[in-house]
């Protein structure tokens, strides 16, 4: 194996380990790990596009890097890049290829270098009784974080986040937690004791770290 096949695989890997990355990516790295034998370049771009294809007719629903759920009707701002609301879930992808009977890579991590991805790596819950921020979005985040890591090792601040927009956008959890407004591309408006504030990625990022250090 050359060095720029090796570089190929853990770069595939990488992609394919995300929680959520662009169905482009997602094609070519299904594609290269599938370590086929080619004649020429086209096969292997039609087996690209092959997957690209296969992708498309599942139509899952488009997502930002943050993984919340991209709105069809959202409008385009000038100049802004298109393939920032082209991420997809990639185990659902995953899934889906097993239960069609594609080939679906399995993932060797041992030699790969993983991007970290931002949160916090040990299942530590964190308790209501808090002294940091005691506002109406705090005990929102804290439930959802726990139940982030109530079924994994560990929640990024991704996960957290989409799992407060999911809430924001369901009517019936909008009862539960009724400071949640709404979630737009990506942010969240919620209704503090004086005015209409936002929660993003970072934003939230700040928030669990006084959370945690507690």
């Amino acid at each position: 194996m050359s060095a720029n096949d090796k570089k190929s695989i853990d770069e595939a890997t990488e992609i394919l380990l995300r929680p959520f990355a662009r169905y482009t990516d997602i094609a070519w790295a299904w594609e290269i790990l599938e370590k086929r034998n080619y004649q020429n370049d086209g096969e292997r771009y039609q087996g690209i596009r092959d997957k690209c294809e296969f992708i498309e007719l599942l139509k899952l629903p488009f997502r930002n890097i943050n993984g919340v759920e991209v709105r069809k009707n959202r409008v385009k701002t000038f100049g802004e890049d298109a393939r920032e609301y082209q991420y997809l879930n990639v185990n659902e992808i995953g899934v889906a290829a097993v239960e069609a009977r594609r080939n679906w890579p399995a993932l060797n991590t041992s030699s790969t270098k993983l991007t970290p991805i931002p949160g916090f790596s040990n299942k530590k819950f964190i308790t209501k009784d808090h002294k940091a921020r005691q506002d109406a979005i705090t005990p929102v985040i804290i439930d959802a974080y726990n139940d982030c890591i109530n079924s994994t090792d560990a929640a990024s601040n991704a996960d957290v986040l989409a799992r407060i927009a999911a809430w924001a956008n369901n009517s019936s959890c909008k009862d539960k937690y009724p400071t949640l407004l709404e979630e737009v591309e990506g942010e969240i408006k919620w209704q503090s004791s004086t005015k209409v504030e936002i929660l993003n990625q970072k934003r939230l990022g700040d928030r669990l770290r006084k959370l945690k250090s507690i």
